[in-house]
């Protein structure tokens, strides 16, 4: 068998081979490249720098309050809903809505490395619930509850810390601690009051009323207690 010899350019994407030859047109944004690599790679670089750096200011814009807002009440009319439709499996369906809304907020705010680990332990908390929930056949969503008090703990020992180490204003309204504190209390006496409902099979809207205000008090209170140590 003969052998054929070719040569390739690869900015003008010629392939010219000894027998026939191939010629494949460049298209204008292939010409711009190699005219770019030749003679003004610099200038590409540079506007290439421009328009990356313009992207990564367009992806880091807030959120607007009102976009919040709406995404916040349309979530809790979606988990509203689930839970009349699936009153039985309340417990599951709010460990589910945890496991996925906790990485969604690290993707989508710009959270601190503390609160990444502070949404890492109440992911895998989510999941040891279900877990244990199908295992025992039990609602044992309580233990958000407990996760939470811990969370709220760390939190208020970690800014007293740092306000005694460094002297800064970080948490100088003392209602704040106060506050936390009173909430650790009402986590543990509501998470009590669950557990000895978990075995109940009958289903109790105040009972999970109460477990879902207790979750919005805690979220509430700790983007709070975030908002005073940032400032």
């Amino acid at each position: 068998m003969g052998t054929q010899s070719f040569d390739v350019s690869f900015c003008d994407k010629n392939v010219a081979w000894s027998s026939h030859s191939l010629r494949f047109v460049p298209g204008k944004a292939d010409a711009v490249k190699c005219t770019d690599i030749k003679g003004g790679g610099s200038a590409n670089s540079e506007e290439g720098a421009s328009n990356y750096s313009k992207t990564v200011d367009r992806q880091r814009v807030p959120f607007s309050m009102e976009c919040q807002l709406c995404t916040g009440v349309a979530l809790f009319v979606l988990v509203s809903l689930h839970v009349l439709v699936m009153y039985d499996l309340a417990g599951m369906i709010i460990s589910v809505y945890i496991t996925v809304l906790t990485p969604l907020i690290s993707v989508f705010y710009n959270v601190s490395q503390q609160a990444q680990v502070h949404l890492y332990a109440l992911n895998l908390s989510a999941v040891v619930v279900m877990a244990v929930s199908v295992r025992y056949k039990r609602d044992f969503s309580f233990l958000f509850l407990v996760v939470l008090s811990g969370v709220q703990l760390h939190v208020l020992v970690d800014v007293l810390l740092c306000k005694r180490r460094e002297d800064s204003r970080a948490l100088s309204d003392p209602r704040t601690c106060v506050l936390i504190c009173l909430l650790v209390v009402g986590n543990g006496v509501a998470a009590y009051f669950l557990w000895q409902r978990s075995r109940a099979r009958d289903y109790s809207p105040p009972e999970h009323g109460l477990q879902a205000l207790m979750l919005v008090l805690n979220a509430c209170l700790y983007i709070h207690a975030h908002q005073h140590a940032s400032h």
